[in-house]
């Protein structure tokens, strides 16, 4: 997390986070056993935030993530036989201290 980074806003704070999580060899060995459409493999994230003092006691934080391969790839129920696709999920926070 890093804060300061703007002139005149030393409350602000930006923040990076990244995950990633291989499945199970014995999970795709399974899923390949049963002949399933889709194997599972990992799944990846990236998330960015920024929190902005609007003023003081109050601020706000965009917040966005972008996942590769949700759940790990599985099934879409949409459309079966294929992997869910890659999603963006984006939100605000606002926090009021008094």
């Amino acid at each position: 997390m890093f804060t300061g980074l703007m002139p005149g806003r030393p409350n602000d704070t930006l923040g990076v986070a990244a995950g990633y999580g291989k499945v199970s060899p014995r999970l795709r060995d399974r899923q390949i056993a049963d002949t399933e459409a889709v194997i599972s493999d990992y799944e990846a994230v990236i998330e960015v935030n920024y929190s902005a003092e609007i003023i003081p006691g109050w601020s706000i934080a965009p917040d966005i993530h972008y996942i590769w391969n949700p759940g790990g790839g599985a099934e879409n129920p949409a459309r079966p036989g294929e992997p869910i696709g890659d999603a963006i999920v984006a939100g605000v926070r606002t926090v009021i201290a008094y």
